[in-house]
C-alpha cells in the first residue's frame, strides 16, 4: 500500500524542467543559521575571460600593432570589433555574478538575485508546501548519432504537495549535484527523490567532447568570418 509521500512520488513528473537559461558550475555555500544559497563557481566565470581577452588583444593590435611591426589592425573599425567582445564577455560575467539562488527556511522562501527579499526579485517562490528535493538527469541539446552534440546535466528541482515543480540549478557534475541535492534537502527537512537515465558515460564523455570541439571551431570560424566582413566594408 502507497504512503502518502509514496503517492506523491508516484504521481511526481520526471521529465525536463530547464528548458532555456544559464548552465554552469554552482557551489552552495552557508550564508547563516536560516540561509543557504547557490552561486555560479569562479572556475565557471574564469571560462567566460576567454571573450574580453580576445577583445583587448584585438583592441591592443589596432592601438599598438605599428609599434610591435604588426600591420593591418591600425583602423577604427578593428577597435570597434574588439569592443564588441569586450562587452560580451563582460555582460556574460556580470549574469553569472548574479546568478544566484537563494533559499530562506525562515520565509520559508526560494528566489533569484542579488536582492532581498521582495525588492526588485527575478523570482520569488514561497516553499510552505515543499515536498522534497527532486535531482534528475537529462539532456541539453542531441545525443544522437556520431555528429551528435549535446550534455547530460542534472537538474535539481523542488516538488510541492500540489505537485507543482519549480527548477533550482542544472549542471553537469553528477556528484557534485547530488551532494547538494542532499544538503539542500537536509536543510529543509524534507527527503531528495532522485532518479537517473542510466546513460553510457562513454557516451558522455563522447558528447561532452565533441561539444567542446565544436563549439571551440565555432568560434573561429566567427573570428575568420567577422574579419573576411570587416575587410570588405572597410
Amino acid at each position: 500500500m502507497l504512503t502518502h509521500i509514496d503517492e506523491h512520488y508516484r504521481k511526481t513528473q520526471w521529465t525536463k524542467l530547464k528548458e532555456k537559461g544559464l548552465y554552469a558550475s554552482y557551489k552552495l555555500v552557508s550564508i547563516n543559521s536560516e540561509r543557504i544559497q547557490f552561486k555560479v563557481t569562479l572556475k565557471a566565470m574564469f571560462s567566460m575571460f576567454i571573450f574580453p581577452i580576445i577583445g583587448f588583444v584585438i583592441i591592443a593590435l589596432a592601438l599598438f600593432g605599428k609599434l610591435w611591426g604588426i600591420d593591418g589592425f591600425q583602423k577604427p573599425g578593428v577597435i570597434l570589433f574588439g569592443l564588441v567582445f569586450v562587452l560580451t564577455g563582460i555582460f556574460f560575467l556580470y549574469k553569472m555574478y548574479n546568478e544566484r539562488i537563494t533559499i530562506d527556511r525562515s520565509y520559508p522562501a526560494m528566489w533569484r538575485g542579488n536582492s532581498e527579499i521582495g525588492i526588485n526579485l527575478e523570482s520569488y517562490a514561497s516553499l510552505k508546501n515543499l515536498q522534497a528535493i527532486q535531482m534528475l538527469e537529462t539532456y541539453v541539446g542531441a545525443l544522437k548519432g556520431s555528429n551528435g552534440m549535446g550534455l547530460i546535466v542534472y537538474e535539481i528541482n523542488f516538488v510541492f504537495s500540489n505537485g507543482e515543480r519549480i527548477h533550482v540549478v542544472a549542471q553537469a557534475n553528477a556528484k557534485t549535484t547530488l551532494k547538494q541535492s542532499q544538503k539542500l534537502a537536509d536543510f529543509l527537512g524534507v527527503p531528495l527523490w532522485d532518479a537517473y537515465l542510466k546513460v553510457d558515460k562513454d557516451l558522455q564523455r563522447l558528447y561532452s567532447k565533441k561539444m567542446q570541439q565544436k563549439i571551440t571551431v565555432a568560434i573561429v570560424l566567427i573570428l575568420i568570418f567577422a574579419w573576411f566582413i570587416y575587410q570588405d566594408i572597410s
